[in-house]
């Protein structure tokens, strides 16, 4: 028998929006959420990437959290708390970055490029395009240092980024016409994008406080130019442009965060 007062009704939305978190986190990261009885569009559950976002940054800190306590120095701090964080996403967004740096440099035409993009194997310009991403990363939280400071900034940051995805899926056209990127773009409503949005901005600005709006404007101009070059490359986006825009994005928000708190 059906419970079709509000209480149920509220129970069942609430359930909703529990598995589209948890469908997130099970798209996004290699994190365990259960098993999901039945799985919900990608589409309905992008509003919850910022939520991802900040649960894989929360990794990220108490990853460089950990090894503080150890004594370590923030140089390996840092580079244990990125390589928590690779595990934690199975290196989803670098792997991204990796093919796109590949085929857009690889590719002579539209669809050269985007073949090579499918390719698992990865060229000399993806393994490059890693260790850049990587040495970055690694290099300026350890130069953010502070514990508390490292964690906001990958907390703020992992929101922003990710958050920024459902309306560059929605404003960009699909390279592809299959994939879960496009299939998702196509059935996104502008309910989801907004508050993805809405969180992502909320958390960064909570979190990062004074830096919070440079990081801002970072992320959007970093991730921003991405997808132009994508458009231009290959038409629109795909899942690894996402993916790279996501790291691009981090990067330059990593970037305004350190030049606000140094000394």
């Amino acid at each position: 028998m059906s419970d079709a007062t509000p209480r149920g009704d509220l129970l069942r939305m609430l359930k909703a929006r529990r598995d589209e978190v948890r469908y997130a986190l099970l798209f996004l990261t290699r994190l365990p959420v259960g098993h999901i009885a039945q799985l919900p569009p990608l589409a309905h559950a992008a509003w919850a990437f910022p939520i991802v976002g900040a649960v894989h940054g929360l990794i990220i800190g108490l990853g460089y959290w950990a090894a503080h306590v150890l004594g370590l120095s923030n140089l390996v701090c840092a580079l244990l708390a990125v390589l928590a964080g690779v595990v934690a996403s199975g290196a989803l967004h670098e792997d991204g970055l990796a093919d796109c740096v590949d085929g857009f440099g690889g590719g002579w035409t539209r669809a050269r490029k985007l073949e090579i993009m499918r390719d698992s194997r990865v060229g000399t310009y993806g393994v490059i395009a890693l260790i850049i991403a990587l040495g970055l990363r690694i290099s300026l939280y350890a130069e953010i240092s502070k514990t508390y400071d490292v964690l906001c900034a990958a907390v703020g940051l992992g929101a922003l980024t990710r958050g920024f995805l459902p309306l560059a899926m929605a404003l960009l056209p699909a390279a592809r016409k299959d994939g879960a990127a496009a299939e998702a773009a196509a059935r996104l409503s502008s309910s989801v994008v907004g508050v993805s949005a809405v969180l992502s901005v909320t958390i960064a600005l909570v979190l990062l406080g004074p830096s919070g709006l440079l990081a801002i404007g970072a992320c959007l101009c970093a991730m921003s130019a991405m997808f132009l070059v994508a458009v231009r490359q290959i038409g629109g986006q795909t899942g690894d442009v996402l993916g790279a825009a996501h790291v691009i994005g981090e990067i330059a928000g990593l970037l305004a965060i350190a030049t606000v708190l140094a000394p």
